[in-house]
């Protein structure tokens, strides 16, 4: 989930961390949270994902975060947040992945980034060695 500290963000391109393997990012979007919205996972009885209209997902563009997070343990987020969701492939037939994404937002007209900090692997068919080891079990 994303939401901002202060004004309002314009999320401009995500792209992989540490990508290895030919991991690459083919597309990313952004809706606001289905559970603060009274979606929840579901839409029309089937887990969404992506692509279809339904989604609710804006892809391929900027997107807009304008949900406020309150600091504090606790503290409810002032207005919709923001869900980003991201689909990866890799390359033939090897395992793939990737330390993280990059986000780059601009910010009252500045340019910054945040690194979200999430392993994600695509393992091949015959890896069973490390993470992949409990996937191909």
């Amino acid at each position: 989930m994303l939401c901002t500290t202060g004004a309002e963000v314009r999320l401009t391109a995500v792209e992989p961390i540490g990508a290895i393997g030919g991991l690459v990012l083919v597309a990313w979007g952004v809706r606001a949270n289905p559970f603060q919205t009274g979606k929840g996972l579901q839409d029309e009885g089937q887990v969404t994902g992506l692509y279809p209209p339904s989604s609710g997902f804006v892809t391929g563009k900027e997107a807009i975060v304008a949900g406020r997070c309150e600091p504090g343990p606790g503290a409810e987020p002032v207005g919709v947040i923001s869900e980003l969701a991201l689909s990866v492939q890799k390359p033939g037939t090897a395992t793939a992945s990737a330390a993280g994404f990059r986000v780059h937002y601009l910010v009252d007209g500045v340019e910054a980034h945040l690194d979200i900090p999430v392993v994600i692997t695509l393992c091949a068919a015959t890896d069973h060695a490390g993470i992949c080891r409990s996937a191909n079990s």
